[in-house]
This record gives C-alpha cells, sequence and structure tokens, in this order.
C-alpha cells in the first residue's frame, strides 16, 4: 500500500510542476519524496516529503517509545513528535541527505509534508503538534480527488503514468 501511495503522491507532485525523486537511500536510512519546484528568477520550491498510508490503522503514528494503548499525556504525545519528527526530516543525516542532492540549500529552505491515511482518533493531536511544527498535513484522499481534477493538463513523469491513466480512464466512465 505504501508504494503505490507514493506513486499517488509523486504523480501529484508532478501535476504541480514539481521534479521528484523517490525513496532516496543513504545505508538504513529513507526519504519517500523530494520535490523541487523551479521558480525562474524567484526563490525554488522544495520539498521533502514523507508518506504513511494504510487502510486499518491500529495505533498512533508516533511510537517512539513503543507505548501501549494507555492514555498518553500531551508532553509525551510531543516528545514522541519531537522524536518522529527528527527522525523523518530533521536529523543530521536526512539534511546531509538533501544537501548532497542539492548542494547550495539551507535547511529552512526544504518545506515539510506529511500524507497520511485513514486516520484514528488519537492521531489528530499527533497531526496538530505536527501543524506547530511546520508541517503541512494532507491526506491522501485529498490527493486523489485533487488527482481526479484534472483540467486535460496531465504533467507526468515516471511510474506515475500509470496511474494518471488509470484516473483519467476513471473519469470518463459512465
Amino acid at each position: 500500500m505504501a508504494l503505490i501511495a507514493e506513486e499517488l503522491v509523486e504523480e501529484w507532485l508532478n501535476q504541480q510542476k514539481y521534479f521528484t525523486i523517490r525513496n532516496l537511500k543513504s545505508g538504513q536510512n529513507e526519504i519517500d519524496l523530494l520535490g523541487v519546484k523551479l521558480n525562474g528568477k524567484s526563490k525554488n520550491q522544495l520539498v521533502h516529503v514523507e508518506v504513511m498510508v494504510s487502510h486499518s490503522p491500529m495505533s498512533w503514528i508516533c511510537r517512539i517509545n513503543l507505548m501501549g494503548a494507555g492514555g498518553r499525556s500531551q508532553e509525551e504525545i510531543k516528545s514522541e513528535v519531537d522524536a518522529w519528527v527528527e527522525k523523518k526530516y530533521t536529523s543530521e543525516t536526512k539534511q546531509l541527505m538533501r544537501h548532497k542532492l542539492i548542494p547550495h540549500t539551507n535547511t529552512d529552505d526544504w518545506g515539510m509534508m506529511f500524507v497520511h491515511g485513514v486516520l484514528i482518533d488519537r492521531n489528530h493531536e499527533e497531526l496538530e503538534y505536527m501543524k506547530e511544527l511546520g508541517i503541512n498535513i494532507i491526506s491522501i484522499k485529498k490527493i486523489m480527488l485533487e488527482l481526479q481534477e484534472n483540467d486535460g493538463n496531465i504533467f507526468t513523469g515516471g511510474d506515475g503514468r500509470e496511474i494518471s491513466n488509470l484516473i483519467s480512464i476513471y473519469e470518463n466512465l459512465e
């Protein structure tokens, strides 16, 4: 499910005129997607996207301490989200991976985006705190709906072409 979701997100970014790189790896570290939108003489847009989509979520997004199903305090939630954000976006390793790919950028140049699937009630607290940390939160459902609202000017890239074709066929049914 995760690979299909990443392909959908990549196609969505491509349609927004981003060049993308998916599954960038360095040792055991991985970045789901990086997007670069060239804006001529104005500042380019850079985005680091992490995708976590499941059709049947069983727990919280952030399970750093592998706590049981009991209630967590706000402090525990914030601590776990901080650790998750560090692991996924802001660690020195992730910064080096982005910098090696696109030199002459600073950490602050990169926007952070988190794409999620179905949530359970407890996930909403985590997402609210992620927003406070500057992460753009978007659901895979919103991305899929936007892909279906195609105006005929399809910008496709790589593996996303098949998904784009599938969505176009779906739109033209009935």
